[in-house]
């Protein structure tokens, strides 16, 4: 079994927040989190106002995101 040790970016710290991370991903995110925790802060923060959002606007599941709007992974 290989464990990725590539580092944690800004894509991995958004990916974790709309919790669509491998699980193996989502481990290496939460170590790094663990590490540094004003990163954690701004991430909950961004997970609350995911919640508040969804609340507001009524959006039962999440949709996937359209193409066009993907960023590219650099690596």
């Amino acid at each position: 079994m290989s464990c990725r040790r590539d580092p944690v970016g800004e894509d991995d710290l958004m990916a974790y927040v709309d919790d669509r991370l491998s699980p193996e991903r989502a481990v290496a995110v939460r170590a790094y989190l663990a590490m540094h925790p004003e990163e954690a802060e701004r991430l909950s923060q961004y997970v609350e106002q995911r919640k508040a959002l969804r609340a507001a606007f009524g959006v039962e599941a999440p949709q996937p995101m359209p193409t066009g709007l993907r960023s590219r992974h650099r690596g």
